[in-house]
């Protein structure tokens, strides 16, 4: 009976922190303030040290972090590395979100940016970003608290908080675009008015 409470209180929690995300992310916030909401709800729900978002550039060659929390934000912000690289690099390729509870020992794993000082990955969940067929990124998820491993439990929640996350950061790149190509060159740079 112990089991089936305790069971029922993380499945409980799985869906405050799915609502939590989705609620979120429809708010009229910045985006980076909405990530950051949605990456400390993700690092809740399923105990983990750090999350960030990896979003491509403009040509689609690099990954760059568009938002960062936990102990890596201040080596990560500036960070950026080739879109074939590492698992985030696969996890786009292949739109297969995956479990790797032993980075060191997974040979995609992209051992340059851990090398940096403040922050050492062990094990991580890695999702694609997809919003419709439009890749956008990748969401990872990393160091589960207390040496544990990460659960096909916890992956399924993250599964669908990474399509929400897609959803948003598309539509807030759409926005952006229709802000800089019609609102500011037709109608001028004070016309918005922060619209």
């Amino acid at each position: 009976r112990l089991v089936e409470h305790a069971e029922f209180e993380k499945q409980l929690a799985h869906l405050n922190a799915y609502l939590t995300v989705s609620s979120t992310l429809t708010q009229p916030l910045d985006l980076h303030e909405l990530l950051e909401i949605a990456l400390y709800s993700c690092m809740e729900a399923v105990a983990a040290e750090a999350a960030s978002v990896l979003l491509l550039d403009d040509e689609k060659e690099n990954f760059y972090f568009y938002q960062v929390e936990g102990p890596a934000k201040p080596v990560l912000m500036s960070a950026t590395f080739p879109s074939d690289r590492g698992v985030a690099g696969h996890i786009l390729q292949s739109q297969q979100s995956e479990i790797i509870n032993d980075v060191h020992s997974d040979p995609r794993f992209y051992k340059r940016l851990d090398s940096k000082p403040g922050f050492l990955t062990r094990n991580m969940i890695a999702l694609p970003l997809t919003a419709g067929e439009e890749r956008v990124g990748v969401l990872e998820v990393l160091n589960k608290t207390d040496g544990q491993h990460f659960t096909e439990e916890e992956h399924l929640l993250l599964v669908s908080v990474a399509d929400e996350i897609a959803f948003a950061v598309r539509n807030a790149i759409v926005f952006e675009y229709v802000v800089n190509t019609y609102c500011l060159q037709r109608q001028g740079e004070t016309s918005c008015r922060g619209c």
